[in-house]
């Protein structure tokens, strides 16, 4: 046909044209209706899949957090015990330390007891205040180390600089301020005067020996403090008795780290064993249907295949034999190929070529 011009074919001719446009055709439908089908299972298949490897997932995510929870909750118990078990241990060596620092300072503190006793005692025989013994009072009228001369100058600075400051700033008259300059100036020296004949005069002895007993009770406080920190400090603990607790305290450490022995055992056997066994139970649940439809999926690929080569044979072969002749309007329009023939065999026309001249003054 090829060699012919098929404008002088008869009603034939036409019929071959018309049978080979409407296989061209059927194939392409066909070729659609299958890239249709391939895209249904490849979805279904990659659904599928989706589906095992989420449900792996949930499933081996599910198992493992439940044998981490159970472990971490016998962790947690005993953990709780051992807490337990360390602050009574803590408390009884607390205890112990307090004991021992009590005992082995009981000395000091006795002699310090003494001597106090000694110094309120001979106060009392010479009818002399303890005040007389104080911080306060030592630093104003006898005053040896530094700190007695810092407080010495800070109640001179509170009677003569911030006192008056605070009156100054009151909006008060001046000669208020004069006033209570003069006034404590003569209390202070009267005062001073009053007690330096009245008692440092005639008890310089006692408050010079008050305060070298006091100077003795602060060694023997010194010597104290050093005592207990030394006890604090000590490690050795044997003289407290703490054994029973560290017995039970090593049974809760090593009960913990058995539990822990265990979970890593139980985590090795889930992803070695169990894991392996879901994935394997999820697996065949899927794989048949998955199996059936990849087959099928490579089935109408190959078809596909065939198909699209013998489409690509047919255009080619309609395009070069009948294209030409017919146009495209012909060609891509069953229709009209149809109403040639019904043309051709009213009118009884002899070719191809006299139905499309009729055909084209006729629209």
């Amino acid at each position: 046909m090829a060699e012919q011009n098929i404008l002088n074919g008869g009603l034939e001719v036409l019929e071959q044209i018309i049978s080979d446009v409407t296989e061209y055709n059927d194939n392409r439908e066909a070729l659609d209706e299958l890239n249709e089908s391939i895209k249904v299972l490849s979805k279904e298949v990659n659904t599928a899949e989706k589906n095992i490897q989420s449900e792996v997932t949930s499933r081996v995510k599910e198992g493992s957090a439940s044998i981490n929870a159970s472990y971490d909750k016998l962790v947690g118990a005993r953990k709780e015990k051992l807490k337990k078990a360390q602050s009574k241990r803590d408390r009884v060596k607390m205890e112990g330390v307090k004991e021992r620092i009590t005992l082995e300072t009981a000395d000091l503190r006795a002699e310090n007891r003494e001597l106090k006793r000694q110094i309120e005692k001979t106060f009392a025989q010479e009818k002399v205040s303890l005040f007389c013994n104080s911080r306060l009072f030592l630093a104003l009228f006898n005053s040896e180390t530094i700190l007695d001369y810092v407080i010495f100058v800070a109640c001179v600075a509170i009677v003569f600089c911030a006192i008056p400051l605070v009156i100054y700033f009151s909006a008060l008259p001046d000669v208020i301020i004069v006033a209570y300059t003069f006034v404590m100036a003569l209390i202070i020296l009267l005062l001073y005067k009053k007690v330096n004949s009245g008692i440092m005069v005639k008890h310089r002895d006692l408050i010079v020996r008050a305060h070298e007993v006091k100077n003795l009770i602060k060694i023997n406080e010194i010597r104290i403090e050093k005592i207990r920190h030394s006890i604090k400090r000590d490690k050795n603990e044997e003289m407290y008795g703490l054994e029973s607790y560290d017995e039970k305290i090593k049974a809760i450490n090593d009960e913990i780290i058995r539990i822990e022995s265990e979970r890593d055992a139980a985590c090795n056997e889930f992803e070695q064993k169990t894991k392996t066994d879901i994935i394997s139970e999820i697996e065949g649940r899927y794989t048949g249907k998955i199996e059936e439809n990849k087959n099928l999926l490579a089935s109408k690929k190959e078809e596909r295949e065939v198909l699209e080569q013998k489409l690509t044979d047919q255009k080619m072969y309609i395009s070069n034999n009948y294209g030409s002749y017919l146009g495209r309007e012909f060609i891509d329009s069953e229709d009209k190929l149809f109403e040639l023939a019904e043309m051709m065999q009213e009118y009884s026309f002899d070719t191809i070529g006299q139905a499309i001249s009729e055909f084209k003054e006729l629209r």
